[in-house]
């Protein structure tokens, strides 16, 4: 009479690769690296380029005033184009925002590079939150991301006091 009901498939959680947790893991490092391996070297970099301090801790303002304007843009560019492209477009950005500050021959030049170096991790980190929160439950996965970004916290920290003193 009563025929034995199947059990209903219940959609399993998506769960995170170990290649993409690295990924992520690394992609998160982009924006302390940004930030704090370069602030040992502001005394390098004013003598470099003969300024004074104030204007050198402009490029950390504009650094950061451009990180924080990329990520209000790029939710809808991420509706439109997907997450894949615009973070390869980021990490282009990024790899030719660092050659370009390397090569900057003069101090707007290498603001103006600080600025692109902005607006793309400002798209890096939005993007990997994004796919932080949507791959795994999110717990795990932004405790990976968060772990990642430790190791090279004190990575970062240990190399910093090294250059400042010019060892």
């Amino acid at each position: 009479m009563n025929a034995p009901v199947a059990p209903v498939a219940v959609a399993s959680r998506p769960t995170l690769k170990p290649a993409l947790l690295v990924l992520l893991a690394l992609l998160s490092a982009f924006t302390p690296l940004s930030i704090d391996m370069y602030l040992p070297a502001f005394p390098t970099i004013q003598k470099y380029f003969a300024t004074d301090p104030g204007a050198i801790q402009l490029t950390l303002a504009a650094f950061f005033v451009a990180f924080a304007c990329g990520q209000v843009i790029y939710g809808p560019l991420t509706d439109r184009f997907g997450r894949k492209p615009l973070l390869t477009m980021a990490a282009l950005l990024f790899a030719i925002s660092s050659i370009g500050n390397g090569l900057a021959d003069t101090f707007t030049t290498f603001i103006l590079w600080r600025i692109f170096g902005g607006i793309a991790i400002g798209l890096e980190d939005f993007l990997v939150l994004i796919e932080e929160l949507q791959v795994a439950l999110g717990q795990r996965a932004i405790a990976a991301g968060g772990a990642g970004k430790t190791v090279i916290d004190c990575l970062d920290h240990a190399q910093g006091p090294a250059e400042a003193l010019g060892d």
